[in-house]
C-alpha cells in the first residue's frame, strides 16, 4: 500500500465514522445520558489499529502486512462499533416504549423484528454485516417514530 493509499484508506475511515456512526453515538449518549462502555472501547480500539499502522508505516514504510493487517482490524471495531451502537439504541428504544406502555401491533411487530435480528447476527460475517445494520437502522428508526422523538439523521 503506498503512502497516498494509506492517507486515504484512514480519511475513508474517519469519513465512515463521523458520517455514520458520530450520529448514532451521540443520539444514544443522550437519551442515555451517558456513553455506552462497549462503544468507547470500540472506538479506542478504532483508534489504535490507526495509529500502529500510521507508526508501522513510517518505520517501515506504506507496503507491509502490519499496516494492512490493522487498517483491517479497524475497519472490523467500525463495524463492531456500527451494530453495538444500533443494538444498544434499539433496546434503549424499547425500554422507553415499555416504559410509555405503548403497546400495539407495531410495538410487538418491533419486538419480533429485534429478535430475529439478533438471531440472524450470530455468525454474521463481513458480507452479513451491512444487512444487519440496515435491519437494526429500520427497526430504531421505526421505534423512534413510535416514541415520537426527533429522526436520527436529518435531511
Amino acid at each position: 500500500m503506498a503512502e497516498k493509499a494509506l492517507c486515504e484508506t484512514v480519511i475513508e475511515l474517519f469519513k465512515y465514522y463521523i458520517n455514520n456512526l458520530q450520529p448514532v453515538y451521540n443520539y444514544l449518549v443522550v437519551l442515555k445520558d451517558k456513553k455506552p462502555i462497549q462503544a468507547v472501547v470500540e472506538i479506542e480500539n478504532t483508534f489504535s489499529h490507526l495509529a500502529q499502522a500510521c507508526k508501522d508505516a513510517d518505520e517501515k514504510g506504506p507496503n507491509n502486512q502490519k499496516v494492512n493487517s490493522n487498517l483491517k482490524r479497524a475497519r472490523n471495531h467500525l463495524n463492531r462499533l456500527e451494530t453495538d451502537l444500533y443494538k444498544l439504541l434499539l433496546v434503549e428504544l424499547k425500554r422507553r416504549l415499555d416504559i410509555e406502555q405503548i403497546n400495539n401491533k407495531e410495538v410487538v411487530q418491533l419486538a419480533k423484528v429485534a429478535r430475529d435480528i439478533e438471531l440472524a447476527e450470530i455468525g454474521a460475517v463481513d458480507e452479513g454485516h451491512r444487512r444487519i445494520v440496515d435491519a437494526y437502522r429500520m427497526a430504531v428508526n421505526k421505534a423512534i417514530e413510535l416514541l415520537e422523538l426527533p429522526p436520527l439523521f436529518r435531511d
